[in-house]
Formats: C-alpha cells, sequence, structure tokens
C-alpha cells in the first residue's frame, strides 16, 4: 500500500510540475489567473491480505493572488481505509487514516505564516507473531494516535 501511496504521489507531482510548464509556455497573461482557486484530487485503490483491500484520496486546495507567492492559502488532504472479513463473516475495518493541513503563509505578509495540521489514524494488527496465540492477542488490541499540531 506503501508503494502505491509513493507512486501516486509522484504520478501528482509529474503532473503538477506538467501543468506549471504548459501554464509557463501560455500567452496568457499572469492577470488573466491572479484569483483563481485551484484544485486537485487522486484517488487510489490497493490493498493486502495483511490489512485487507480499500481505498483513499490526495486532494488539495489553493486560493491564488497576484501578490501572495505561491498563494494565500491552501489546504492539503489526503485519507485512506481498508477493509476486510472476519472469521465469521463480518466486516472490519483494519487501517484507517486522515490528514489535514491548512498553510496560511502571509499571516504578516512575506514574513511570518501559519500552518494547522490534524491527523488520525487507527490501526489493528492482526498478526504480531506466527502462532494461533500471538494473532488472538494481537487482534484484540488496538492501536490509535489522534494527533495535532500548531506550527508558526
Amino acid at each position: 500500500m506503501a508503494r502505491l501511496q509513493i507512486f501516486l504521489l509522484t504520478l501528482l507531482f509529474e503532473l503538477g510540475s506538467w501543468h506549471a510548464a504548459r501554464a509557463a509556455e501560455s500567452e496568457e497573461s499572469d492577470s488573466d489567473h491572479a484569483n483563481d482557486t485551484e484544485f486537485s484530487a487522486v484517488p487510489f485503490l490497493g490493498g493486502t491480505s495483511d490489512v485487507g483491500f480499500g481505498g483513499g484520496y490526495i486532494a488539495s486546495l489553493a486560493q491564488l493572488r497576484a501578490n501572495h507567492e505561491p498563494y494565500l492559502y491552501r489546504i492539503d488532504t489526503t485519507g485512506s481505509v481498508t477493509f476486510s472479513k472476519t472469521e465469521d463473516g463480518g466486516l472490519r475495518v483494519p487501517y484507517a487514516d486522515v490528514f489535514l493541513r491548512w498553510k496560511y503563509p502571509h499571516l504578516i505578509r512575506n514574513l511570518l505564516g501559519l500552518e494547522l495540521r490534524a491527523s488520525y489514524t487507527r490501526e489493528t494488527r492482526t498478526m504480531l507473531g506466527c502462532s494461533k496465540r500471538a494473532n488472538v492477542r494481537a487482534s484484540s488490541r488496538k492501536l490509535a494516535r489522534p494527533q495535532s499540531n500548531v506550527s508558526l
């Protein structure tokens, strides 16, 4: 799953650089796009027998202004969730992850910015060892790491 996410992030950045190159070649003036809003989103699917199968997204929203480089503000978010069957035929969520970041680089113009981040990860490990006993101990253990971070 991590390899797929890295591949999709690389693809996203490549598409972004291609878009930037096309914009540089364009004959339209910068003033035409001075107050644009840019949105991009990339969905993905994948999984393994260990954490189940599922999907997620990578998305970004930026508000552009002519006199605020690189943007006035930007919101980035990613999320993924996997599903797997339980032994009794039910459905469980062994992995869920969400990240949100809001960047405002011009709190004090060209001097001070603000970045707010929040993330949540829930992971239920299904097997820590090779025995049935290890599987029972691991399945009853849930790891949750809610995080929030404010930095200047």
